[in-house]
């Protein structure tokens, strides 16, 4: 049985939230120090946070002591790159979602580009969902300025938390259980990239504001639009 909030969440009756209304989403998942899948605070549960890139991905291309570039042109390391979890999801992520994607890239393009024609769009396109909702989420406790007397507002402040609200809620999908319906699904290109000795063949981007991002593994590049609606 399923259970409405008064500020529109959805909970089981055993109170895993199905549905975060976007009030609790704020206060909870943007705002509060709770794990980012089922909500639940640190006090409650153990915690072992979550790599935003999987550490599958880390540990292929040695990228743990190497940084990305956030939007204010500040770098932190990956394997810094975290955002809190408990370990109750981040054993089910691991499980559910990273070993199986984990093991259909290894398999290289065309085995990727195989399972998108039999299987459909949607377990690529939830994680995904998944990697770009990490990343940003990520903001909010990232410093603009580094300097403080330049001001005290975080990255995060940058972002339309309605948007991620939505993708919030097909990166959860593993969690809850629901469909991710044609109708809510974004653009998605999977593309043969070239692979060329002596450049790495790992990338990642995306541009915030297009809710658009782009993973590159090897010979596999994803183009993901999340909220187009497929246009």
């Amino acid at each position: 049985m399923l259970i409405a909030t008064d500020d529109g969440s959805v909970k089981t009756r055993d109170n895993r939230v199905i549905f975060f209304s976007y009030e609790q989403f704020i206060a909870d998942i943007v705002r509060g120090n709770r794990c980012f899948i089922c909500g639940v605070s640190p006090d409650a549960v153990p915690f072992n946070d979550e790599h935003i890139l999987p550490d599958w991905i880390l540990r292929k291309f040695n990228l743990h002591n190497r940084v990305i570039t956030l939007p204010n042109g500040e770098a932190v390391r990956y394997g810094q790159f975290r955002i809190p979890c408990c370990a109750p999801c981040n054993a089910k992520m691991g499980e559910e979602l990273e070993r199986p994607m984990s093991e259909l890239f290894a398999g290289r393009y065309q085995v990727l580009a195989e399972y998108v024609k039999a299987k459909g769009p949607w377990f690529l396109f939830g994680w995904m969902c998944l990697i770009f909702l990490k990343t940003h989420l990520k903001d909010n406790a990232l410093r603009f300025h580094k300097d403080r007397r330049k001001g005290e507002e975080n990255i995060g402040e940058l972002h339309a938390w309605g948007d991620l609200h939505h993708i919030h809620c097909m990166a959860r999908a593993f969690y809850t259980g629901c469909n991710i319906e044609p109708e809510v699904l974004g653009s998605l290109l999977v593309y043969p990239a070239k692979m060329i000795p002596g450049i790495e063949s790992f990338d990642y981007g995306d541009l915030s504001f297009a809710q658009t991002m782009l993973l590159r593994i090897d010979d596999i590049a994803v183009i993901a639009v999340l909220d187009d609606s497929q246009a």
